[in-house]
């Protein structure tokens, strides 16, 4: 039984997966900055675009169209 134990657990791998925010990845992908601006109760994340145009990120990712 010990045996059967210390193989299957020799068997276990950790695999890190990291998917990234979804809001920034979309900004990035128009080719926009992100710019932290600190709050009083919280951060807040601010697109800005290569034409100069800012949107709070959320907000930007919300207006695009569903990826197909």
């Amino acid at each position: 039984m010990m045996i059967v134990v210390a193989a299957a657990g020799g068997c276990a791998q950790s695999v890190s997966v990291n998917f990234g925010n979804p809001s920034e990845v979309n900004c990035k992908k128009q080719g926009g900055v992100l710019r932290t601006e600190k709050g009083t109760d919280a951060d807040r994340n601010t697109c800005v675009l290569p034409d100069g145009s800012a949107f709070e990120e959320w907000v930007q990712h919300a207006r695009q169209p569903p990826a197909k």
